[in-house]
């Protein structure tokens, strides 16, 4: 999984598919947004990869 923190509580990266959507929640909210859930996560998949974004 490769996060950027793009500040103000945003985020962006992307992840292998072998991570699910809770997964990706549970990882983000611990590297990114404090221990909280992101209130806000866009997930596509580009190429067998998880592209997301979003904020906390």
């Amino acid at each position: 999984m490769n996060i950027d923190n793009d500040g103000g509580g945003r985020f962006s990266g992307s992840a292998g598919m072998e991570l699910t959507e809770a997964d990706l929640r549970q990882n983000i909210g611990v590297m990114i947004c404090d221990g909280a859930e992101p209130s806000n996560l866009q997930l596509r998949t580009l190429e067998n990869t998880w592209i997301f974004s979003g904020n906390c």
